[in-house]
């Protein structure tokens, strides 16, 4: 077996290069941008992962929110329901006050009355007395 290096060897052999170069060179492409696209999954995975985490977080948050709203409100709610029973209470003692401001206006015109008539009635009987001594 010899070996003659002919013109047809050298173009053999260069085809052969040039294939083998432009095959490195798709698969050196196809594994850079592999890579890139292995970055680029990670980095959308991460940004996933912290909204996800974001998202629980604020949901806590809100919760927390909501309950000390809800809470507000219930005492909100209690300080109402104590205002109104204190109007009431208010309107009760005012009806009351009124009552006896009334009463007491009626009891002074009848002890005035009793006054003037017991009055009246003692001259009255010092007209029988002095009457009687005559």
């Amino acid at each position: 077996m010899d070996f003659e290096i002919t013109k047809e060897f050298f173009i053999g052999a260069g085809g052969s290069l040039a294939a083998c170069v432009a095959g490195i060179l798709g698969f050196s492409r196809y594994w850079v941008s592999g890579r890139a696209a292995n970055a680029n999954d990670r980095s959308q995975v991460n940004m996933l992962q912290f909204l996800t985490d974001e998202l629980k977080s604020t949901k806590a948050e809100n919760k927390e929110l909501r309950d000390e709203i809800e809470q507000r409100d219930e005492t909100i709610r209690k300080y109402w329901a104590e205002i109104g029973e204190t109007k009431t209470s208010l309107r009760l003692i005012q009806e009351s006050q009124r009552h006896l401001e009334e009463q007491n206006t009626l009891l002074k015109e009848q002890i005035h009355e009793l006054t003037t008539s017991n009055i009246e009635l003692m001259k009255q009987v010092v007209e029988l007395r002095d009457s009687l001594r005559v």
